[in-house]
């Protein structure tokens, strides 16, 4: 059941990145970048935020991957 879960999470999750453009030259640019520079852009509401469909994509497979796991405990 969690390869079941692990592989449906991580095409969802690629879906996701790829609608809030993350593969783009400007995604790339943005996730290279220092973690402190990051960190200072997210304070002063600098980063683009995402597609509500990206959004969702990332949450439902972060929840998906969170429910493989549990279910290795089952």
């Amino acid at each position: 059941m969690s390869s079941i879960a692990f592989n449906v999470a991580c095409p969802w999750l690629m879906s996701g990145s790829w609608l809030a453009g993350d593969f783009t030259r400007e995604g790339w640019k943005r996730l290279n970048s220092p973690m402190a520079a990051i960190y200072r852009d997210a304070q002063q509401g600098k980063l683009r935020r995402a597609p509500p469909l990206a959004r969702m994509m990332r949450r439902g497979g972060g929840i998906i991957i969170l429910s493989g796991i549990v279910c290795w405990f089952i």
